[in-house]
């Protein structure tokens, strides 16, 4: 339960927040300064220089963009956070002041978001700002007992992957232009999307009644919607229009183990099956087949190994950007030079299937010797697993593309 209190004094109105989280002050305190627990509850985007006078930055896409800007004004760890506060299209600064007090059964937080002011402008900051804090203190809950965000938790599911880049200008088989919207690159089993009989390549150009053509408009049409809601998807499909009916899901979560130990042997048990299933795949395959591309397009087999080689390599990195504190979320989507440059190292078949099998072990070697108190991190540990553990979707995807490559290559 969050307590909730709306102050007048004078020209101006007091929100105050109170709530009982499950964790030691020095796990809140981290959540309301480090830019990646803050992305990990609260917003989309954070950059934060948690130093009296330090910047900070707040940004949110979701259900409409918006963000806020200030400085820290106080710093004292653990117990006390405050910072100045001037939202995307309000009509004044206001402050935030974050109480942190050590409890026999958890922490109490007491957040007061001060100075807003009187009048119809500033009663939609209120709101918006009361409402924005009983969603964001309710996942901070969940983010520290469980390792859960809710965000994710009841965001609906589609159920397929979206390729890197939109269908823009293409021909199909019959010559005819492809209409702009997002490319299916895969379908997970199980999901609404699988039982629709959705198909890799498929172009979906209408969800739910809209229009569709970027990643972005897909996750907007899918914010508005619930686990369980049944939707209309335009799909174009061997030069025809379809439209079939599919049933949306809960996004699934894997089992995060509490143990980094156990979650790099679990890591290793879908490694190996991966190992295996490649192997079985590219039996008999020679160097001349797995250099050949399908068409002018299309990637080799030996350049899909490289890209999975790249694939862990940049997780690998990823993971050590968080352990420092400082995430890097945007990585370059497939550089050609970079994958000629590992074609060109590992020429051969066999040279290339071992690297990736070497760099799957590095990156189970690496969990297994996550620092303790990043493992204590609920949160940020359970993220990294997710991931991890959720890998082995993508290689399968990129296995069907191989499996296609040397069927080409004759």
């Amino acid at each position: 339960m969050i307590e909730t209190h709306v102050k007048e004094d004078g020209a101006f109105r007091t929100l105050t927040f109170s709530k009982l989280l499950p964790a030691p002050p020095e796990q809140v305190y981290r959540a309301f300064t480090n830019e990646v627990a803050l992305r990990e509850w609260l917003v989309d985007h954070a950059h934060v220089d948690d130093r009296v006078d330090g910047p900070l930055f707040l940004g949110w896409d979701r259900p409409s963009y918006y963000y806020a800007v200030g400085r820290f004004t106080r710093l004292d760890p653990p117990r006390h956070v405050a910072f100045d506060w001037q939202g995307l299209g309000e009509p004044g600064a206001t402050h935030v002041t974050v109480d942190i007090e050590e409890q026999r059964n958890g922490t109490l937080v007491t957040l007061t978001h001060s100075r807003i002011g009187m009048g119809e402008a500033w009663d939609q900051v209120l709101e918006e700002a009361r409402q924005g804090w009983l969603i964001g203190l309710e996942n901070l809950q969940a983010h520290l007992e469980t390792g859960r965000d809710l965000r994710l938790v009841r965001r609906p599911y589609l159920g397929i992957f979206l390729e890197d880049e939109n269908v823009l200008v293409r021909k199909d088989a019959a010559g005819g232009p492809v209409p702009r919207g997002v490319l299916v690159g895969g379908v997970i089993t199980g999901t609404g999307a699988a039982r629709a009989d959705l198909r890799n390549g498929d172009i979906i150009t209408g969800l739910a009644g809209e229009r569709v053509q970027t990643e972005a408009d897909v996750i907007r049409v899918l914010d508005g919607l619930q686990a369980g809601d049944v939707i209309d998807v335009e799909v174009y499909r061997d030069g025809q229009m379809h439209t079939t009916r599919v049933e949306l899901s809960q996004r699934p979560l894997p089992e995060v183990p509490d143990s980094a130990d156990v979650l790099a042997d679990r890591l290793k048990e879908i490694y190996d099956g991966l190992a295996l299933e490649l192997g079985q795949l590219l039996h008999g395959a020679s160097d001349r087949q797995a250099s050949k591309r399908p068409s002018k397009d299309e990637w080799s087999v030996n350049e899909v190994l490289a890209h999975l080689i790249h694939v862990d390599r940049d997780r690998q990195f990823w993971l050590a950007t968080i352990i420092s504190g400082r995430e890097v979320l945007n990585f370059p989507d497939n550089v050609e030079a970079r994958i000629q440059a590992t074609t060109h190292i590992y020429p051969k078949l066999e040279d290339l299937e071992e690297e990736l099998r070497r760099t799957w072990g590095e990156t189970v070697a690496m969990v297994r010797r996550l620092p303790k108190a990043f493992v204590k991190s609920k949160r940020t540990y359970y993220r990294v697993g997710e991931v991890l553990l959720n890998s082995a979707l993508h290689s399968q995807k990129h296995f069907e593309q191989i499996k296609q490559a040397l069927e080409a290559a004759g």
